[in-house]
């Protein structure tokens, strides 16, 4: 009887778990909504050597990217929490346990045919788009991130699910999703591979492209360097 009692835990201790949890649900809507009225700007790289256009997709509440296939076609890539996303488990449990703690993610893929154009991609969705923005970026770093993000889809094939609702192939995604490693973020991520300068909260997705500055330092830059030197350290 007392080893029973002893496993199981306190009152107190359950009760300090659920305040815990509630704090941080509180904290995490609160700052979506703050930063619901807030804007990420996205400056595409000023002269690419080559270059070439890709298409950040702006579905409302996330956003996927489409890069120029090798094939001239083009490949539709999107990031999200494994059960509400990619198993479209959208019940209240699924959506609190995506926002307020680590949980398994997903990579959607999807191929769609030429040409590399806005109209063609637009096309070709089968989901709402609230807008198409087309970013001119250098065709080595497209190849780069579509080798780094087809590597990780070919690996983990065995875990590859179709889903109708977003047209798009998913596979388990090695990094965890939670609400400051969203897909809005993840999407900001890629976007600074293709050397993109990308400023704001990015939580939701709330995207704008400003032209590449002219080499003069501009308020982008001066928000850049600020932000870096009150990073802390590691």
């Amino acid at each position: 009887m007392d080893n029973d009692v002893a496993a199981r835990p306190s009152t107190t201790q359950t009760g300090r778990v659920s305040v815990a949890r509630r704090l941080v649900a509180v904290s995490a809507v609160i700052g979506l909504l703050f930063c619901q009225a807030c804007t990420t700007v996205i400056m595409p790289p000023v002269v690419p050597d080559e270059p070439r256009t890709v298409f950040l997709l702006d579905h409302g509440r996330h956003a996927s990217l489409a890069l120029p296939g090798r094939d001239g076609g083009v490949v539709r890539y999107s990031y999200g929490d494994w059960r509400y996303y990619a198993q479209v488990n959208t019940g209240l449990s699924e959506a609190s346990a995506a926002v307020l703690w680590p949980s398994r993610a997903g990579l959607g893929r999807r191929e769609l045919s030429g040409p590399p154009t806005a109209a063609a991609v637009r096309r070709q969705l089968l989901v709402w788009v609230e807008g198409i923005y087309e970013l001119v970026v250098d065709s080595q770093e497209i190849e780069a991130l579509r080798a780094r993000l087809d590597s990780i889809y070919e690996a983990n094939l065995e875990t590859r699910i179709y889903n109708a609702a977003y047209d798009l192939e998913f596979v388990h995604h090695p990094s965890a999703y939670w609400v400051f490693h969203n897909s809005n973020q993840v999407i900001a991520r890629w976007l600074k591979e293709l050397d993109c300068r990308v400023g704001g909260p990015v939580l939701l997705s709330n995207w704008k492209v400003d032209l590449p500055p002219d080499g003069s330092d501009s308020l982008f830059d001066i928000i850049i360097v600020i932000s870096k030197k009150t990073e802390t350290p590691r």
